[in-house]
């Protein structure tokens, strides 16, 4: 049995390496299954990639959930329960195949076939009569095949079987002589074992008795499974241009082939035509566009290879268009700010003493929808003024009716995209971004060109969507994605958009560019540690705007390094801004202001703890002193001093105090606590009864 596991080993490693160009595959395909009556068949599958949708066919039939109360139709699993009654369990068999869809592909799976065990009734066989041969004769009672067929590892067994009397003997041999341990002779039967290729060709079976002698030829082939190749392996033709697909298959037998487009067998009549194992298009359209698949069959087993064929449609690209998505603001924004001569002077030129401030180039603009562009530019490398943050500025033609406008948004200073939206359709643009610096200046790169607002072409917007294939996180402020794009219509892809979010916060996506059809793996960079972010990507183009979304995957930043140090390191190594984002919105200065508002509010509430503290001290000093002061003097000599009568004290008051005021605004006495004057009475009336 090794030689077969081997060979089947093989068969899945070609298998999946032909369809790994296309970047998704079947980890798991169907599997034949022969049920009993009554019983259940299960088939399943699975896709090394996230799809769209998961669907099954039954004879290249769609299977949809609920059409068949018996039939369970899941994504990536189909229950089949078996009915009783033959012409119940009859419609169940056939070949089954999970589909799997990528708008807007579609990938078939190797077929399984559902068969039921079942025994047919016997024909009854009346008035059978049995005649023996008259004695001495040699007959064959069971003849070998004309033909025996079997895998390579397999054991075949020739059976040969004769009748006489006296019994003849029977005896295998190989025409051409030749003959191996492997060969076991039982009676009649040849066994082989661990069959080879070695051991094609003819044998013969001889029967001998005492009256002659009988022989029988038969033939060992030993099968191949298929293989099947389609050249070119991936096809690009222009829009209206002939075009030829080939399929070629071996194995032995030889295998059947068949092309399928979508889940859909192609007929020889139809269009494209077929020409023998060829594909023929005479005038390739936009919806010739797609995956085909070559699938060839044979006795020894199934095998499927395919071939991506993009269409460049025939569309005249304005390149007066552009992409992007923040709001322009409602009200007209300031015009942008003047600058003096030394502003316009080149990045080299400046005075003696005055810093370096070199601008931005010119922005490049690519669209996105029919009210959106997306701003591009590049800072040269230089050792001048660090920027702080950018400014937008925009000016709608003609000149002498519009002046420079400026968005309200500030973007940060390591951005190098913005998107702008709001734009008229029909309305013709110019761009600039000015640059602030740290030295509070301002200075504003070149023009773009002028870029006019069209309406896009639907049959030109990018098919599908992207599949993000991996993510991974990049340490505490970055994570890694890597994603794949099924172009068919070869439409022209400027870049890609990355969409990520705080997963906690479900709010507005931020977005960074990547520009170049080819570059499919980029950083995000400036995250926050320890967060789980939500990522998305979308593809755009000049001539149609944006594809569908990817599937949305979530991934997580590592722990901040040194979390326990100090808080004054861990946020002087963190990074202020964040490296693009479509809002222009700094979540690093937020959160830098969220702190220095911390900070001060404490101080605040310190201050007013310590103000209150020193308050209650001095009140309670000035009680303790006039009670130190009016109650000594009344005690002082004992019982036999006098107490001063209560006009008297009055006419003291302690300087400072509050005195009530009678209503004609005279002073009534000093203002004594209600416990004092208590206490003054009963003394009083103590030393009047001595």
């Amino acid at each position: 049995m090794f030689p077969l596991r081997l060979l089947v080993a093989l068969g899945w490693i070609c298998l999946i390496a032909a369809q790994q160009g296309l970047g998704i595959f079947f980890v798991k395909e169907p599997q034949s299954v022969v049920a009993l009556p009554g019983g259940e068949a299960v088939l399943t599958c699975a896709t090394n990639l996230a799809v769209d949708h998961l669907g099954w066919l039954r004879d290249w039939q769609p299977l949809e959930p609920g059409s068949d109360p018996t039939i369970d139709v899941r994504p990536g699993r189909l229950r089949i329960r078996i009915g009783q009654d033959p012409d119940l369990y009859r419609r169940h068999t056939g070949e089954y195949r999970c589909m799997a869809w990528i708008a807007p592909i579609g990938l078939a799976s190797l077929p399984a076939s559902v068969q039921v065990a079942h025994t047919e009734p016997f024909a009854l066989r009346q008035n059978a009569t049995l005649v023996a041969p008259p004695g001495g004769s040699v007959s064959l009672a069971l003849r070998p095949r004309v033909e025996y067929r079997a895998a390579a590892g397999d054991t075949l067994r020739l059976e040969c079987a004769a009748e006489g009397w006296p019994l003849p003997a029977v005896s295998w041999r190989r025409l051409d002589g030749r003959w191996s341990d492997r060969y076991v002779q039982l009676a009649g039967r040849l066994e082989i074992s661990r069959l080879r290729a070695a051991d094609e060709g003819d044998y013969a079976c001889d029967v001998t008795g005492s009256e002659g002698s009988l022989t029988a030829a038969t033939a060992v082939r030993v099968t191949e499974p298929p293989t099947v190749d389609t050249s070119p392996s991936d096809l690009t033709v222009p829009e209206g241009s002939p075009a030829s697909l080939r399929c070629s298959g071996r194995g032995w037998p030889p295998p059947r082939l068949e092309w399928v487009l979508d889940g859909r067998p192609l007929v020889g009549d139809g269009r494209p035509r077929l020409d023998g194992d060829r594909l023929l298009f005479d005038a390739v359209t936009r919806e010739n566009a797609g995956l085909y698949q070559c699938f060839g069959r044979s006795e020894a087993g199934h095998a499927k290879t395919a071939v991506l064929l993009k269409v460049i449609p025939k569309t005249t690209v304005s390149l007066d268009v552009l992409p992007s998505r923040t709001a322009m603001p409602t009200s007209p924004a300031s015009p942008a700010p003047r600058h003096t001569g030394s502003h316009r002077r080149s990045h080299g030129a400046r005075r003696a003493g005055e810093a370096l401030m070199v601008p931005p180039g010119a922005p490049r603009v690519y669209p996105i929808s029919e009210s959106s562009v997306m701003l591009q530019w590049d800072v040269p490398p230089n050792d001048g003024l660090a920027i702080l943050f950018f400014k937008i500025q925009y000016r709608r033609a003609p000149r002498r009716l519009h002046a420079w406008q400026t968005l309200d948004s500030d973007v940060p200073g390591t951005a190098r995209s913005f998107e702008v939206g709001q734009l008229q359709l029909g309305a013709k643009y110019k761009f600039r971004v000015l640059a602030v610096y740290e030295n509070k200046d301002n200075k504003h790169g070149p023009n773009s060109r002028k870029v006019k607002i069209i309406r896009m072409s639907k049959k030109s917007k990018p098919p599908g969507a992207p599949i993000i294939t991996m993510h991974s996180s990049e340490g505490p402020n970055g994570i890694r994605c890597s994603w794949m794009y099924y172009n068919l219509q070869a439409s022209p892809i400027e870049g890609y958009f990355i969409y990520y979010r705080d997963t906690t916060t479900a709010g507005d996506y931020s977005k960074v560019t990547v520009l170049g059809e080819t570059t499919k793996t980029h950083t995000l960079t400036s995250l926050l540690p320890a967060t789980s972010y939500d990522i998305k990507v979308q593809a755009f183009n000049l001539a149609g705007g944006v594809s569908e979304f990817s599937p949305i995957v979530t991934e997580r930043t590592g722990a901040a390094q040194g979390a326990a140090k100090t808080g004054s390191s861990v946020e002087a190594r963190r990074p202020l801004v964040p490296v693009v984002t479509s809002r222009g919105v700094d979540r690093s200065r937020a959160r830098l202001y969220a702190i220095v508002g911390s900070v001060l509010g404490g101080l605040l509430l310190l201050a007013l703890t310590a103000g209150l503290v020193c308050h209650c001290r001095s009140r309670t000093a000035d009680k303790q002193e006039v009670a130190q002061e009016y109650g000594d003097s009344a005690l002082q000599g004992g019982v036999h001093q006098p107490l001063a009568p209560p006009r008297a004290l009055a006419t003291r008051p302690r300087p400072g105090r509050v005195r009530r005021g009678s209503a004609d605004g005279t002073s009534t006495g000093p203002q004594f606590s209600t416990g004092f004057e208590s206490e003054w009475r009963d003394r009083s009336r103590e030393l009047s009864s001595i």
